[in-house]
């Protein structure tokens, strides 16, 4: 299981509380003050949300979109996944998953899917096929709360990197495929924030152009704000491609300006495939720590207290 991790950060715990909102307050001036949105998800039961679309993005990955109750949000921290819970083929599965839609979003939320080829050995899977393979008015189960551990089922959402408005002056995010998702949404709560000057440089690598998922949103994020920067990088770029191209290298780091190791101000965030994480950072540790950094980024210096592992 994923552990929260510091970053130099404060420990994930007091944002991991759900906020209800004041009850009964009466305004004092003659405007109406609107009562704040009530978290959808439950700390202890999982609720049913009505699939509302589902786009295909890629070969095998799909935006799933779920309706909330009126006038609700997630209630989620940033950053933090979620539970989903789905029977597949006798078995009961449960899964983490991160949210692509901003925590403030009401009336829905947003999933970034990919759908994984089926297990072989017998353990229970399939979560992401199933999830593709719903249509408009399908129910999908989710908990606020993960069911790995008994710490985090009391915290509520799975939280993950603690993020702070103006913490470090540059985060770099180093993502491949699907693991886009948790980068995404430490995006949008930098770029939705005018208040919050963090620049952020984003290393997003896959297998093909094709296989870049939503490219016409980063891309309109990059236009939009100084701050945010994207680079693609295809391990098989078609002709006049743009982009760079390989596997992320060490030069490729240098570039986005990440190569300043020990610098209090600047940390770096990784999450992908396995092959990719050893290669860039290091594996995670036992039971979903941290462990050393390894890879390129200890090539480059990079040390523990500024590199967090998804």
């Amino acid at each position: 299981m994923t552990q929260y991790h510091r970053i130099g950060l404060r420990p994930l715990l007091a944002g991991a509380s759900l906020l209800t909102g004041l009850i009964g307050a009466q305004a004092s001036t003659p405007f109406a003050i609107s009562a704040p949105s009530e978290p959808a998800l439950s700390k202890k039961d999982m609720r049913s949300f009505e699939v509302i679309d589902n786009k295909k993005l890629s070969e095998d990955t799909h935006k799933i979109r779920v309706k909330l109750p009126p006038s609700t949000k997630l209630g989620m921290t940033v950053a933090s996944c979620l539970t989903i819970e789905a029977d597949i083929n006798g078995q009961t599965v449960r899964r983490p998953y991160t949210p692509i839609s901003t925590k403030d979003q009401e009336d829905f939320a947003e999933f970034v899917i990919k759908a994984y080829p089926p297990r072989t050995d017998g353990k229970a899977g399939g979560m992401g096929a199933h999830l593709c393979s719903l249509k408009e008015g399908d129910a999908i189960k989710m908990k606020a709360s993960t069911s790995y551990s008994l710490v985090a089922s009391l915290l509520g959402p799975w939280p993950k990197a603690a993020y702070e408005p103006n913490k470090f002056k540059h985060i770099g995010m180093i993502a491949g495929g699907t693991g886009l998702t948790p980068m995404l949404q430490v995006i949008l709560e930098i770029l939705n924030n005018p208040d919050d000057n963090t620049k952020v440089t984003l290393i997003y690598a896959n297998k093909s152009e094709g296989d870049i998922l939503l490219k016409d949103m980063l891309d309109g994020l990059a236009a939009k704000h100084s701050n945010f920067t994207v680079v693609y990088t295809l391990d098989k770029a078609p002709w006049l491609w743009k982009g760079k191209t390989g596997f992320v290298s060490a030069d490729m780091i240098k570039e986005a300006g990440l190569s300043t190791a020990k610098d209090a101000d600047s940390c770096v965030y990784v999450c992908g495939p396995p092959p990719m994480m050893n290669f860039i950072s290091g594996g995670k540790g036992p039971k979903g720590s941290q462990g050393e950094v390894g890879g390129v980024l200890k090539d480059l210096g990079f040390v523990s207290e500024n590199v967090y592992k998804f």
